[in-house]
């Protein structure tokens, strides 16, 4: 069987990141996964699966929203966390976490896969740090060991901004850290934080919803509303293109569940902004769904 390029593959991961061509990705993903499968790599060269295995893994990361089981997703972080790390463009894997989350209408079920996915940072033997940067003695390798650290210092609910601040400032094994090293652990932080939130309290809500309240475009994110300026709008900054007419806004909305939006609208006053807001996006769907029936 002839043996696939690792520098083809290198390239291959770089494209698919740079160019955003999750498709591709996993396209390439399948090929090497059924290559390595059929190989007598894992027998006879030990060394040379492993360089292949974190490829694949690679390139699973990238392709990450064309899977549908969770098991998927929670072996990347149990194993495999310190591989995004290795993946050029600044890979974002929250970005990817949250997609699949909203693929899951059910609260329920997008809480259950959350409290998994939580666990398996928890338990990750995936190496964040490279012990060779470090001293022998140096307590904090693993992801799962930092999250451990996390929760000694911080507690177990969200995390409260001043002692995180603190944490992150004055922690004697983070002040002890490679500034590179620093921005992982922040990394691993912040995705372990929106974890700890669920989908059904408002800071919790991965959905993202457009609305209209006195002929403003607002935006509903993450327990916060803010307002969407028109395009050549936004203040301290001229207008370009002010002789054309182009108040352009966005328009996109990203998951409408009224089911999660009905568990967002309890966590708010029915008095405010946010509960008025949230209120007229689900009249607005349920008038939608009526229509179409």
């Amino acid at each position: 069987m002839p043996i696939l390029d690792l520098k083809l593959l290198q390239q291959e991961i770089e494209y698919a990141s740079l160019n955003q061509d999750f498709l591709g990705a996993f396209e390439v993903y399948n090929l090497v996964k059924e290559w390595l499968e059929k190989s007598d790599l894992r027998r006879g060269n030990k060394g040379a699966y492993s360089q292949y295995f974190d490829y694949l893994q690679k390139l699973k990361f990238i392709s990450l929203n064309y899977f549908e089981q969770p098991e998927d997703y929670i072996d990347l972080l149990k194993n495999h966390f310190h591989l995004i790390f290795e993946i050029p463009n600044d890979f974002d894997l929250w970005g990817k976490l949250e997609v699949y989350l909203v693929s899951l209408s059910n609260l329920d079920e997008r809480n259950e896969i959350k409290s998994k996915l939580k666990a398996a940072l928890e338990s990750s033997v995936s190496n964040l740090l490279k012990r060779s940067d470090y001293p022998d003695n140096f307590p904090l390798l693993k992801v799962g060991d930092w999250v451990k650290n996390f929760v000694a210092n911080l507690g177990f609910g969200p995390f409260d901004k001043v002692k995180k601040i603190e944490y992150l400032s004055n922690d004697v094994n983070i002040r002890a850290l490679k500034e590179e090293d620093k921005e992982k652990v922040r990394i691993l932080m912040d995705i372990y934080e929106k974890l700890l939130l669920p989908s059904d309290v408002k800071e919790g809500y991965e959905n993202t919803v457009l609305f209209s309240v006195d002929n403003k475009t607002m935006i509903f994110n993450r327990g916060e509303v803010e307002e969407i300026k028109p395009f050549g709008k936004i203040e301290g900054r001229e207008d370009e293109n002010k002789d054309k007419d182009k108040d352009v806004v966005v328009t996109q909305v990203l998951g409408d569940s009224s089911a999660g939006l009905q568990a967002a609208l309890d966590n708010y006053s029915p008095s405010s902004l946010e509960y008025k807001a949230i209120k007229q996006e689900i009249e607005r769907l349920r008038k939608t769904k009526n229509n179409v029936t």
